[in-house]
């Protein structure tokens, strides 16, 4: 069974909820529909997954959460996010929570990175 199935079997009938949770968990599209659908808060178990998408990351930090992503999940979705190019989302999550100034993935202050660097 994939994530698309378990989402639809779980939404129909809450039977066997741990192993089609655990399925769901595995794909950040599901995780977060199931978060804001059936959840309608956190959802721990599907952060992981989440996190890989910058995407989905922004929208569950400004949806679920309200505020800034777990410290582990913030990283993840930072890591991610440069990677596949979704910089955009990186952006917008970075200018929600306030942190335009810092690159938290480094942790130091990169506005002024070129007056410290030699």
């Amino acid at each position: 069974m994939n994530p698309k199935q378990a989402f639809r079997a779980l939404s129909r009938s809450h039977k066997k909820r741990d192993v089609l949770e655990q399925t769901i968990s595995q794909d950040a599209e599901f995780s977060y529909h199931y978060a804001i659908a059936v959840k309608q808060c956190r959802w721990e178990l599907g952060e992981a997954a989440i996190s890989t998408s910058a995407y989905y990351s922004y929208h569950y930090a400004v949806e679920i959460i309200g505020g800034r992503l777990p410290d582990t999940m913030h990283r993840k979705m930072l890591a991610f996010g440069i990677i596949d190019s979704s910089d955009r989302y990186v952006k917008r999550y970075l200018d929600y929570i306030g942190s335009k100034k810092y690159c938290t993935l480094k942790c130091k202050d990169t506005k002024n990175e070129s007056r410290t660097s030699v």
